[in-house]
């Protein structure tokens, strides 16, 4: 599924959590596993199915992930990023020839 060392663009084989994927890495959310007031506050900040984001790096915080998505930047804590299913577009330094081809 996700592989650090690979540079390569990576089709998941199915979708994981936003915690499993590496630091780098552009991920398409396929689906948001909250409800109530956890949900519409993620869908806010933007974070909706088909949505992509880039993983920024992993916060000093165990289980914190820092994201890009829609041209801002978040952190967010391990149970929200465990609730967010996602699957991987591109990473490495392959990242920046697919922003220029969407």
């Amino acid at each position: 599924m996700f592989t650090p060392g690979n540079q390569n663009p990576v089709k998941a084989q199915g979708p994981c959590c936003l915690l499993d994927a590496p630091a780098g890495s552009v991920v398409r959310v396929s689906n948001v596993q909250v409800e109530g007031g956890m949900r519409g506050r993620l869908c806010a900040l933007g974070i909706t199915p088909g949505c992509e984001m880039e993983i920024s790096s992993e916060c000093s915080c165990q289980g914190t992930r820092k994201i890009t998505v829609r041209n801002s930047s978040l952190v967010l804590n391990e149970p929200m990023a465990r609730a967010i299913e996602c699957e991987c577009v591109c990473q490495g330094r392959n990242r920046n020839r697919h922003r220029n081809n969407r």
